[in-house]
């Protein structure tokens, strides 16, 4: 007899829960998380209150792990 997994509700240092209701563009970056990764990042989630500072956050990060350079995603991180 097979036993059912085990399920945990997912960890989170923030306890901080996405702005209700998410706007569309944060919900689409959203749903993309969950499907890569299969969570949203605490730091989306918080930058998701401030939809212009979300944006920046992407820009900068985007920046820093697909541009140029001569270090490994993994030494960018």
């Amino acid at each position: 007899m097979m036993e059912e997994p085990v399920t945990r509700p997912k960890t989170t240092a923030l306890g901080l829960a996405p702005p209700d209701p998410l706007p569309a563009e944060v919900a689409e970056l959203f749903a993309k998380c969950e499907d890569k990764l299969g969570l949203i990042p605490n730091v989306l989630v918080a930058y998701a209150h401030n939809p212009s500072r979300l944006h920046a956050f992407g820009l900068m990060y985007n920046t820093l792990m697909l541009g140029p350079s001569g270090l490994s995603k993994l030494e960018r991180e």
